[in-house]
């Protein structure tokens, strides 16, 4: 039985951490405050909270934190004002679209060619202003590189669950210490590949180019959500431990 209740415990805080939009945290402003998490993100503005469920494909929205460095031919930032307008300005318009379409297809895809004319222009603007334009493929590959991490983190947070519900079922029926062993030690395994991926998102390089593209540049902290995951992994690994420890039939109690 103690496998199943580290188990438990384990299952909880791997929930917490998957729905709480709190695994990392960027402070823009004394009253601003942007939260993202493995299912959800938002913002805390004067306190209140604003956080909803986002598809990988808009993992887009973590670029509008990001901007680049190149100056132009007037010595002004000229990729860094583009960027802002690209991924701050045309975003900005674009959630308020989406949210206004009240689920409707036809209005969603409206919203998506709106948004793809924005950040055209903004790109237009760049270049007259003497700015270096970015290749399609370059600016594809920090996308695509978060929609994956996006999506691999939701697919091992989907199978951590689906393994941690067997561990606690196979302790409490007191099977053998290799099914108990290695159902926990497989959610241990994806809890600790989710804690990867978002390491990897706060400390990969600011750099709009790269698929591996993060937020190392800014301030961002590690919240609640990061800790529960952090807290999770423990628990799955102690449980793990136990249960190949225990003795057959003991559903999960280490031999002496």
């Amino acid at each position: 039985m103690i496998a199943s209740v580290l188990a438990i415990l384990g299952t909880i805080f791997a929930l917490v951490g998957c729905v709480y939009p709190g695994s990392l945290t960027m402070e823009v402003t004394k009253k601003i405050t942007y939260k993202y998490g493995l299912w959800s993100t938002g913002a805390v503005v004067d306190g209140t909270s604003d956080f909803d469920t986002f598809e990988c494909s808009d993992q887009i929205f973590v670029l509008s934190a990001q901007g680049g460095g190149a100056t132009g031919d007037d010595g002004a930032t000229v990729d860094d004002d583009a960027t802002v307008c690209m991924y701050g300005d045309c975003i900005s318009t674009y959630n308020t679209c989406q949210n206004d379409s009240g689920g409707d297809a036809t209005a969603i895809t409206a919203c998506g060619t709106a948004l793809t004319t924005c950040q055209q222009d903004c790109e237009d603007r760049r270049s007259r202003r003497g700015g270096t334009r970015t290749r399609r493929g370059e600016e594809d590959a920090c996308e695509s590189g978060l929609e994956s991490r996006c999506m691999a983190g939701r697919v091992f947070s989907i199978f951590g669950a689906v393994f941690a519900f067997a561990a606690i079922v196979s302790g409490a029926m007191k099977k053998s210490a290799m099914v108990i062993g290695l159902t926990n030690g497989i959610a241990c395994f994806s809890t600790l590949l989710c804690m990867a991926l978002l390491v990897q998102l706060k400390q990969g390089d600011s750099d709009l180019k790269k698929a591996s593209c993060g937020m190392d540049a800014h301030d961002v902290e590690y919240d609640a959500g990061f800790i529960s995951f952090v807290l999770a992994f423990i628990l799955f690994l102690m449980a793990t431990v136990v249960g190949c420890m225990s003795k057959p039939g003991a559903g999960g109690v280490a031999s002496a």
